[in-house]
């Protein structure tokens, strides 16, 4: 199934997110290793992103980029508590 996921990896555009040019890979990592949840939205115009999920990544792979992102208090908390897991 993921014989093409790196595709696309060497593409850039804006991410609105951060501000910068990105590289399609670190869109495809950026949320914990896992898509950023505007991936669709970012990419669409570039390439055949629906397509592409569908043929590289199973259904419950995707199934966050329809779910709102956690807000930033939010994961950092968890980032924290992590941490304090790890010691």
């Amino acid at each position: 199934m993921d014989s093409n996921r790196d595709q696309y990896d060497q593409l850039d555009l804006y991410c609105r997110k951060l501000g910068h040019h990105v590289k399609f890979e670190y869109c495809r990592y950026e949320n914990f290793g896992k898509f950023c949840s505007k991936v669709r939205d970012c990419w669409f115009e570039t390439i055949p992103i629906d397509e592409y999920l569908k043929a590289n990544y199973s259904e419950e792979e995707i199934v966050h980029l329809f779910h709102p992102p956690k807000s930033k208090i939010v994961s950092i908390f968890e980032l924290i508590q992590r941490a304090q897991q790890q010691k």
